[in-house]
């Protein structure tokens, strides 16, 4: 209620103030309103537009950059060699199976066969094209009786090499020889050349010259023999 009376009080001294000044004239503004423009719609042809063809920039590879300054430099040190290799194997390395050719002899004559290799460099090694001479041996067989004897491992013997004339061959690349047309008889082997290095076949006592026996109408292999030249 009072709030009510509070508004009408404060109406009663508004319209008292404002018939106190209701005999002064005041200006008025007046508002002129702007000129209506009318626009125009122009249907004005726009040209077509036109696609602009944007060059690509060229593809930058690997090539074209610049080598960094802070590249490691390279180590003028070798790198060491892994202590893990796999070592030698100190185990000789098997050589190839001998293939002997298979020879008729004469009826009246032999054959003498085999294969040289050499040990010289603590690898077993085959010998190709080397000389192989053979040497007759001639026995003393006379007794103090001047009677003749059959030769035993005692008897003395001597023997004859010469280059032109003693029979022999050279070794294939195997190091496989063939001696052909042998009269029968006993005879010495020499490797080798016989005016340079050579080496002569001994027996296993390595003290005599090893023996050959060669038969009439039969083939005498020998198999492989080592010598110990370079």
């Amino acid at each position: 209620m009072t709030r009510i009376l509070t508004t009408i009080t404060l109406l009663i001294i508004v319209f008292a103030l404002t018939a106190c000044g209701g005999g002064e004239d005041k200006p008025t503004a007046t508002v002129t309103p702007p000129p209506t423009v009318a626009a125009t719609a122009t249907n004005t042809p726009q040209p077509a537009p036109t696609a602009t063809a944007t060059p690509t920039p060229p593809a930058t590879t690997a090539a074209d950059a610049p080598e960094s300054p802070l590249a490691a430099p390279e180590s003028p040190l070798d790198a060491p060699s892994s202590p893990l290799a796999a070592p030698e194997s100190p185990l000789p390395t098997p050589l190839p199976e001998a293939v002997y050719p298979e020879v008729t002899p004469g009826a009246e004559t032999g054959v003498l066969m085999g294969r040289i290799v050499t040990t010289y460099d603590q690898q077993p090694r085959i010998m190709a094209g080397t000389s192989v001479r053979l040497g007759t041996i001639f026995w003393n067989t006379s007794n103090t009786d001047g009677a003749s004897a059959t030769p035993t491992a005692e008897a003395d013997g001597v023997f004859v090499i010469e280059g032109g004339s003693s029979p022999g061959a050279l070794t294939d690349d195997n190091g496989i020889f063939v001696i052909e047309n042998l009269s029968p008889g006993e005879y010495v082997m020499a490797v080798g050349d016989l005016i340079g290095m050579h080496e002569f076949i001994l027996a296993e006592n390595h003290d005599d010259a090893r023996v050959f026996k060669v038969e009439a109408g039969a083939v005498l292999n020998v198999g492989t023999i080592e010598v110990n030249l370079p």
